[in-house]
């Protein structure tokens, strides 16, 4: 079994490993697990404090394709500005200047009259016209990261002020070497700029940028710099009470994950987040849908923009992405996934783990796996709870797979071991086939013979003796040192008759010795042990009676335990006779996992313990009486002057003369000590 153990704790390690260093496999399932939370529990949408103004298929139909002239988009600012919004964020870029501007278009048309050419060239950009429309309202823009450096840009972008209320480094923040921004005249017009970049590996936006360094520049994301020029705040950075940093802004504390992102709670898409730009161009749009909020331009017509896959399995604008962070942040509905929780998990892994290679060898296979599967049924639960009410994520299926993993191991194992014995049994119970004699001759040869073992010893003496009945029979004694002044000795009686009991008899035999020496004669550790073993292997629900005794010596002090064991009969030198008619517990088998307790006594000398099983006095004569508990008193009060061989003689003898002429129906057997030191 221990290299079952070794392999399943090899397991056990290799998961926590993984856990720690996640790589693609352990973070694609960890993904699952938590969108599992999310499509179970989407957030509703509660609050609407953004609104969507798209650059929809509708728009581009009456207005023409994109890119539109800026005095359009400087039109639809200034619209949008009529409702009073408290601010403006626009999910665009205007790196180029604008080719509708006249002077672009002088240069675009030599065939244009000179002096018309000239006139153009006087009047003002139109990116001019819309960073006026952008100085006339709360506009923040959009910037993106980038790999490496623009030649257009190559300084870092102006970033919001920061309040630094933190000592930790952030030196785990997503990293851009260059971006791409809007023209520096448009740039200076704004009142803000935020990243609009979202990155997701894998393809689906779990979570959203807040910070991230822009070459030497730390900048929020675009919808944490409209939350700021909304609110006319700083942003700060804090440390979470519980380890990490997160952002606070105008009474809001958002937890950021070391790489400055954060746990996006995603709600279903919903079309009542969007307005058209058509319709607010048109002036047909309800001003109360946008006076007071915070407004996002995006384009979401077909084939202009990239669809994002979200943790719900929906492909939503890329602009949405920024309004459902709005509406979280407003909320107040924060998904966090502390260090110190993968830590935990890893700690539950190692601990549920442990205790399945400790139990899973004691315990029936139902019973392993349903205290298991209970035991992960409440990490999914908890999972669920702490998602629920906490707002924490908790990745209980690596938890899973690593227990069920070990599980698996060690039952392979204990099935091995379970093999094993049956197929030493179906040897034994071939052997046993045959004549009974010889099978009474092979339990008979698995019995000690006191007389070797310590006859040459003056300071005690034992002598056993087993009648089997006409068939093999359950009974069996044992007896051996422990150490140089400690003998063991039991008596024992499995229930039933014939084979099985035989079998199980054999079985018991096997594992008390060993029992015995790893408990170094601690005799409820040595049941308890006993117990454990005979459970996993006791198809017929037998049981055993058993007594098992301790005896020192040098001393005389005899420590004893009685498994629902009849009660040996104590000689003493003065000639009184008492029954020991305590017992530690039940027989063993009846009751798994009692803590059974030992007796200690001191011998005087010239006492003698008689130990026998119910073969004694249930044994019956040709007219059904039984020979009884006080006729085999009164043999030993008669013959306990002897020694113990005499004594064992004389009461196989009056069981004998008492049954004569009937069969024996159960095994008699007899162990009879004196201590004489």
């Amino acid at each position: 079994m221990r290299r079952y153990r070794l392999a399943a704790g090899g397991l056990l390690l290799l998961a926590g490993a993984a856990m720690v260093a996640a790589p693609a496999p352990v973070q694609l399932l960890r993904n699952a697990v938590f969108d599992s939370y999310q499509r179970l529990f989407p957030r509703e949408r509660r609050e609407a404090p953004a609104i969507i103004v798209e650059i929809d298929e509708k728009s581009l139909a009456a207005m023409g394709q994109w890119p539109w002239p800026r005095t359009r988009v400087a039109d639809l600012i200034d619209r949008i500005q009529l409702h009073r919004p408290a601010v403006i964020g626009i999910d665009l870029l205007f790196s180029e200047p604008d080719r509708f501007s006249p002077a672009r278009l002088a240069e675009a048309l030599p065939v244009m009259p000179t002096e018309m050419a000239e006139k153009l060239v006087a009047l003002p950009t139109t990116d001019h016209l819309l960073a006026q429309a952008f100085a006339r309202s709360n506009v923040v823009l959009g910037v993106a990261g980038m790999p490496a450096v623009d030649a257009r840009f190559p300084y870092p972008p102006r970033a919001a002020p920061m309040d630094w209320q933190t000592q930790r480094p952030m030196d785990r923040l997503l990293r851009y070497a260059g971006h791409l921004q809007s023209l520096p005249e448009l740039e200076r017009a704004a009142r803000g700029r935020g990243l609009i970049s979202n990155d997701a590996p894998d393809g689906v936006v779990r979570r959203a940028l807040l910070l991230a360094r822009v070459g030497e520049s730390i900048v929020p994301s675009l919808g944490l710099d409209m939350l700021r020029v909304a609110s006319g705040g700083n942003i700060a950075i804090v440390d979470r009470r519980f380890g990490g940093f997160g952002v606070s802004l105008a009474g809001l504390e958002i937890p950021l994950q070391a790489d400055g992102t954060v746990w996006l709670r995603t709600a279903r898409h919903d079309p009542h987040r969007f307005v058209s730009a058509l319709d607010v161009l048109n002036g047909k749009v309800d001003g109360t849908r946008i006076a007071n909020k915070l407004v996002l331009i995006g384009i979401t017509g077909l084939g202009l923009q990239d669809f994002r896959l979200t943790a719900l399995g929906e492909n939503v604008p890329g602009v949405e992405i920024h309004a459902q962070l709005i509406e979280q942040l407003f909320e107040d509905r924060d998904l966090s996934r502390p260090r110190a929780m993968l830590w935990l998990e890893v700690a539950l892994l190692l601990a549920g783990g442990v205790a399945v290679i400790a139990w899973s060898p004691r315990f029936r296979v139902q019973r392993v796996w349903a205290a298991a599967s209970a035991a992960f049924l409440i990490v999914v639960l908890g999972g669920l709870g702490s998602f629920l009410w906490a707002g924490v994520l908790v990745d209980g299926a690596w938890i899973g797979l690593g227990w069920f993993g070990a599980l698996a191991i060690m039952q392979a194992g204990t099935l091995a071991a379970s093999d094993r014995m049956q197929r030493e049994l179906r040897e034994t119970a071939a052997r046993m086939e045959g004549e009974l004699d010889a099978g009474k001759r092979i339990q008979m040869g698995l019995l000690p013979n006191p007389s070797n073992l310590f006859g040459g010893d003056q300071r005690f003496a034992i002598a056993a003796a087993l009648t089997p009945a006409r068939t093999v029979g359950g009974d069996f004694y044992e007896c051996f040192w422990l150490d140089s002044h400690r003998v063991f000795f039991a008596v024992a009686d499995v229930s039933g008759k014939g084979l099985p009991a035989a079998l199980f008899m054999a079985a018991s035999k096997s594992h008390l010795k060993s029992a015995v020496l790893l408990s170094n004669g601690n005799l409820p550790a040595m049941l308890g042990a006993m117990e454990s073993e005979l459970a996993r292997e006791n198809p017929e629900q037998l049981f055993i009676t058993f007594f098992a005794a301790v005896l020192d010596v040098l001393s005389g002090t005899l420590t004893t335990i009685n498994a629902g064991h009849d009660a040996p009969l104590l000689a003493r030198a003065d000639g009184t006779l008492t029954a020991l008619e305590r017992a530690s517990g039940p027989p063993l088998g009846v009751t798994e996992g009692f803590a059974y307790t030992a007796e200690t006594r001191t011998l005087a000398r010239g006492d003698k313990l008689l130990v026998f099983t119910d073969g004694v006095t249930e044994a019956v004569d040709a007219r059904g009486a039984f020979f009884g508990a006080e006729r085999m008193r009164d043999v030993f009060a008669k013959s306990c002057a002897g020694k113990p061989y005499e004594i064992v003689q004389a009461m196989d003898d009056a069981v004998k003369q008492f049954s004569a002429g009937t069969e024996a129906a159960d095994d008699v057997t007899l162990l009879c000590l004196e201590w004489r030191e």
